[in-house]
């Protein structure tokens, strides 16, 4: 018999007497021991992989009663436990991962909230050594400030399900922490509903953030998670986002806001995301999007923003950002840069916009807006830049718009298949 012991338990068994027997007659021996080599190997790196994916062993001895136990771990970790739920750190220790599943706990006891005796004195925050940490699915929410200033915390791991709300600064400037959910792809659970202020703040997270049912993003709560690949919101009772959420999250290539219940955003929420490339915004209730929303992402191309109830449209909104393509499917549109209420008609609305983006950048060289009010049924593209700009768009039709008060002229070109344009255009 060939017999295979593995790390995680299991092990693989060839029995000579049957298994080679039976294929005896349709393999020879070299090719049948090659397939039994490729087996062991096979289940050799499946068990390697599992041991990487398993949480660490950490031996804990449990003391103490009358609503509060002492938990201790042969390394010099020490923690209280109450039968609230409530866990205390009583000393630090020298082990840098700690699993805390496996704790015997007496009947009557589970792990449900962290305490931080204050900012300078968090949960575990400001430790240096600390790298992984492996939770239990009672455990809910983290407490503001509990693992602040951790720098070498790559892994703070809450199982699928369980975890809903991320209090203030729980991991601001955690600069190694790669993720906090079991999916490394996903690194923060989608149960999450509360994502609180400066929450991940400079964390190392990557790859996607989906969030479906969110109700709450604090201002500066991603800001500077330069590892993120890609953004989407999607909760059904989030209504404003806070300023700067993902200021400088420069890894972040799309952006996507699918919010029925959301009326507004703060400043900056998208400042300086310079690795952005689109933008898909679907919030029937949204009426303002904040100041310097995009500027500075200097990649942005195209977006897509369908609000038909939007009215405002922060101040340098777009500025710094060579778009190529913006749809703003608004009925009312106001041009936050002169106070003016476009209203009267779709015209008026797009030139506001128009002007407003062309004249921040220089690389707004083709910016085709489309805006759509509902009584319209069909899309009535533009393109304009400004006037020192070549338009790369060269439609058959072109037409100087001077703007009261300034004396900019600006390209508006329509296409060949407009027959009409509408009062008060010029």
């Amino acid at each position: 018999m060939l017999r295979n012991e593995c790390c995680t338990g299991f092990w693989l068994a060839v029995d000579d007497s049957t298994f080679t027997t039976e294929l005896e007659d349709i393999m020879p021996n070299k090719a049948r021991r090659f397939c039994l080599g490729c087996a062991v190997a096979v289940m050799s790196v499946f068990c390697a992989l599992s041991l990487l994916a398993a949480p660490p062993s950490t031996s804990w001895t449990v003391t103490g009663d009358s609503g509060t136990i002492a938990l201790a771990d042969d390394t010099g970790w020490t923690f209280t436990l109450t039968t609230a739920g409530l866990l205390t750190r009583t000393a630090s220790g020298s082990a840098t991962a700690l699993n805390f599943r496996n704790i015997p706990l007496p009947s009557g006891y589970s792990i449900k909230s962290l305490y931080s005796k204050s900012t300078s004195e968090p949960f575990l925050g400001k430790n240096a050594y600390i790298e992984e940490l492996y939770w239990p699915s009672t455990l809910t929410a983290i407490a503001d400030n509990s693992f602040r200033e951790c720098p070498s915390l790559a892994v703070c791991e809450f199982p699928d399900g369980s975890l809903t709300r991320v209090g203030n600064y729980a991991f601001y400037k955690d600069s190694a922490l790669a993720r906090i959910a079991v999916d490394a792809a996903h690194p923060v659970p989608d149960t999450v509903t509360y994502v609180g202020t400066y929450a991940f703040y400079q964390c190392a997270l990557s790859g996607a953030l989906k969030l479906p049912d969110v109700a709450t993003i604090s201002p500066n709560a991603f800001a500077s998670a330069t590892g993120l690949r890609e953004v989407e919101l999607s909760g059904s009772s989030i209504t404003t986002i806070g300023k700067g959420a993902f200021t400088s999250c420069t890894g972040v290539t799309n952006f996507t806001l699918n919010c029925p219940a959301l009326t507004s955003t703060g400043d900056q929420i998208c400042y300086k995301m310079t690795g952005l490339r689109r933008v898909v915004i679907n919030c029937p209730l949204l009426t303002t999007l904040g100041a310097s929303i995009f500027s500075g992402a200097t990649g942005l191309s195209y977006a897509d923003i369908n609000a038909p109830r939007l009215q405002t449209l922060g101040s340098y909104a777009f500025l710094s950002v060579p778009f190529q393509e913006v749809l703003i499917r608004s009925s009312v549109f106001v041009d936050s840069s002169s106070g003016a209420d476009y209203t009267q008609d779709v015209v008026d609305g797009m030139l506001s916009g128009v002007s407003a983006v062309a004249s921040s950048t220089a690389k707004a060289k083709n910016c085709i807006v489309r805006v759509r009010k509902e009584n319209l049924h069909d899309w009535m593209p533009y393109s304009s830049a400004m006037a020192d700009c070549e338009p790369d768009y060269a439609p058959s039709r072109t037409f100087g718009v001077w703007r009261e008060g300034s004396r900019k002229a600006y390209l508006v070109s329509l296409p060949q298949e407009t027959s009409g344009l509408s009062v008060h255009l010029y």
